[in-house]
């Protein structure tokens, strides 16, 4: 050992005993442990959380940049999906009707067609 043994048996007795100096050195032990762990964990912990940061980082940028230009993206899908309106789906319904019929009357010589057994009609009546 490294110690002599009277420099130990003299430190003991300072602490109480050998046991009192055993209990000493072991809370040492642990606290010094505790904090080399602590330590590595925070460590661990701060690299573990990169990937977390960039995601939010990213996220919020793409946030912040869609809320300044809004007014730019909301006209782009106004423009790109025109709304229709009901006037305009019926007057769309009845033009097609309408070439449906003249198609039928000018071509006599087919039959007229039948409801498709395959199509459901998706009107409500």
């Amino acid at each position: 050992m490294a110690w002599d043994y009277a420099v130990l048996s003299h430190t003991a007795k300072e602490c109480g005993g050998p046991e009192a100096l055993m209990k000493i050195i072991e809370g040492r032990g642990f606290q010094e442990g505790f904090w080399v762990g602590a330590e590595a964990g925070i460590k661990q912990g701060r690299i573990q959380m990169i990937p977390i940061t960039l995601l939010v980082l990213t996220g919020s940028v793409a946030i912040t940049v869609a809320v300044q230009n809004r007014a730019k993206i909301v006209s782009f899908y106004e423009t790109k999906f025109k709304k229709i309106t009901k006037e305009e789906c019926e007057a769309a319904k009845e033009a097609l009707i309408q070439g449906i019929r003249e198609y039928d009357e000018s071509h006599p010589e087919t039959e007229p067609a039948t409801e498709p057994t395959t199509l459901q009609n998706t009107t409500a009546d």
